[in-house]
């Protein structure tokens, strides 16, 4: 018997999850907002792959092709501001209801989804090009917490709603003020690092760090708007 709609579809995927031990990812690619965001992405020169190697199997380029995943984390370190658990746990995000539920959802504007990945991209260019030295742990400690602390500096603002996010020019990320965040998150890092005598793997990934930068951002905006 054939179900009758998408939703039952699904429930009959994420059954058989056990058995069949497929990806979290796509047991979400059917979901209405999945697909949303990969006809918006696919009009902005972006792939979204909610069918994993989709677009790769058809030669498209891999530095304009977006996961579920990679997407996740974007959202998780920009919007919801965790970038520890967008470090920490790339691969439960989409495991638990309530955790996917807070990243996709259909009231969400779908431009925010495709601000989130173009920042992150913006981000991952940069790193790249001013400081090739990094190694790719390194670029992984830091740039979700740049990605939080950039898009707060750009907005001037503490609170990142799905609406304020999907407002942000990501051609506003300068070079400067992408130095801007990534000295700071640096400094916070080893910070953190130093005074919980911790790696700077788990200083990444603790909550720690992200009170720490967002206690220093929160002044910065606060004499950003004093200034202006």
């Amino acid at each position: 018997m054939k179900p009758r709609s998408t939703e039952s579809a699904n429930r009959i995927i994420r059954a058989t999850n056990s058995q069949t031990k497929i990806p979290d990812a796509s047991l979400r690619a059917t979901d209405s907002v999945q697909r949303d965001i990969e006809d918006y992405f696919g009009n902005n020169d972006l792939y979204y792959d909610r069918r994993k190697n989709y677009y790769k199997n058809q030669g498209k380029p891999m530095d304009n092709i977006i996961g579920i995943p990679y997407l996740a984390q974007a959202y998780m370190a920009i919007v919801l501001r965790r970038p520890n658990d967008s470090r920490a746990r790339p691969t439960s995000l989409l495991k638990r209801e309530d955790t996917y539920a807070s990243i996709f959802s259909d009231t969400n504007p779908v431009h925010a989804y495709l601000v989130c990945a173009k920042t992150m991209k913006r981000i991952e260019s940069f790193l790249r090009s001013a400081h090739p030295g990094l190694s790719s742990a390194e670029r992984n400690n830091l740039k979700f917490h740049m990605a939080m602390s950039v898009t707060i500096l750009a907005t001037r603002s503490s609170s990142l709603s799905p609406s304020r996010i999907s407002q942000l020019d990501v051609d506003s990320l300068t070079d400067g003020l992408l130095s801007q965040s990534f000295d700071l998150t640096s400094r916070m890092l080893r910070q953190v690092q130093d005074d919980h005598g911790i790696s700077a793997d788990v200083a990444a990934k603790s909550v720690e760090y992200v009170n720490e930068l967002e206690t220093r951002l929160n002044e910065i905006v606060q004499k950003m708007h004093q200034s202006s």
